[in-house]
C-alpha cells in the first residue's frame, strides 16, 4: 500500500488503518500530516517492507519485518520494537546531531537495528557521531554481511571503530567519500588493533573518492591493501571533477597486498 500523502483526522485513524489489516506486507508513507501530530505508531504483525518519511516522532512495531527504507530527523523520536532479524536497512540521518539528543537518536536507531545484515547509511557526519555511538565499542553489528555508507567526511581511524563493531563483514562500500583526519591526531597515526573482518571475512571493497589527494587516499588504499586477507577485490571509483596521475595509479596497483588474489581496478 503506497500512501503518498496521508492527512488524517487524529493519529488514531491512521493507526488503526495500519494496524488493522492482516495481509498487508508493504506499506510506504511519503507525506504525513496530522493537525497536532505528536508521532506516528506503526505496528503491524504482517508488515514485511516500509518505506517511510516523516518529520514525525516515529514508533515501529512489527515483528515480521524485514526492509526498512527511512528517512529520520534528528530532533525526533524514532525507535524500532523488533523481535528478529532485518534484512535490509536504508537510512538517512538529517537535521542537529551536534547535542546529546540527536546523537542519542543515532545511536538508539542503530542499536534497535543491530541484527541487520544489509545496512545503507546516509549523513555528512560520520566523524561527528562515532564517538558518541562506540564509547565502550559494546554495539555489535554480528549478522552485518554488507555496508554502504554515503557521506562527505571520512576520518579512517573513527571509521575503523565502526569496522571494529562488525565482525561478519563481507562487501564493504563507501560513497562520496573525502578524508579528513581529527585536529587531535596525527595523520600518520593508526591503530595497531586490524578489525576482524578484514582479516576473516572481507571479500569486496568499493571507494568512491570525491577528490583524490595522494597522502590521504594512499593510506586509505594501502591499509586496505595490506591488512585484508581474503580480499578479492578493491574497486576505486573518482568520481565529479577528481582526478588521478598515471603514475598514482601505477603505484596503487603495485602496492603489497595481503591477499594473493586481490583484484585492483581505477575506473
Amino acid at each position: 500500500m503506497d500512501l503518498e500523502v496521508v492527512r488524517c483526522p487524529n493519529e488514531a485513524t491512521l493507526e488503526k488503518h495500519i494496524s488493522g489489516s492482516f495481509v498487508q506486507e508493504d506499506l510506504k508513507i511519503l507525506r504525513y500530516s496530522v493537525k497536532g501530530s505528536k508521532g506516528l505508531k506503526v505496528r503491524s504483525r504482517t508488515l514485511k517492507r516500509l518505506h517511510l518519511y516523516t518529520y514525525y516522532n516515529v514508533l515501529i512495531e512489527a515483528p515480521l519485518l524485514q526492509c526498512l527504507k527511512t528517512d529520520v530527523n534528528l530532533t525526533n523520536q524514532f525507535r524500532i520494537i523488533h523481535s528478529g532479524f532485518l534484512d535490509k536497512v536504508d537510512i538517512l540521518f538529517f537535521g542537529v546531531h551536534e547535542n546529546p539528543g540527536g546523537r542519542r537518536v543515532i545511536r538508539d536507531i542503530l542499536t534497535d537495528m543491530s541484527m541487520v545484515s544489509d545496512l545503507f547509511i546516509r549523513c555528512t557526519f560520520w566523524e561527528d557521531i562515532i564517538p558518541y555511538i562506540f564509547p565502550d565499542s559494546k554495539l555489535q553489528f554480528c549478522s552485518l554481511s554488507r555496508l554502504t555508507s554515503h557521506h562527505f567526511n571520512l576520518d579512517l581511524e573513527m571509521f575503523l571503530n565502526l569496522l571494529q563493531s562488525c565482525p561478519k563483514l563481507e562487501y564493504l562500500n563507501l560513497l562520496n567519500i573525502s578524508l579528513v583526519y581529527s585536529e587531535n591526531r596525527e595523520p600518520n597515526a593508526m591503530s595497531s588493533t586490524v578489525p576482524a573482518c578484514l582479516v576473516l571475512s572481507l571479500e569486496f571493497v568499493e571507494l568512491e573518492i570525491l577528490t583524490f589527494v595522494y597522502e590521504r587516499e594512499m593510506k586509505l588504499l594501502r591499509y586496505f591493501l595490506e591488512n585484508s586477507t581474503i580480499l578479492e577485490k578493491l574497486t576505486i571509483r573518482l568520481c565529479g571533477d577528481s582526478s588521478i596521475e598515471a603514475k598514482h595509479v601505477e603505484e596503487i596497483l603495485t602496492i603489497p597486498r595481503c591477499s594473493s588474489t586481490c583484484q585492483v581496478l581505477v575506473l
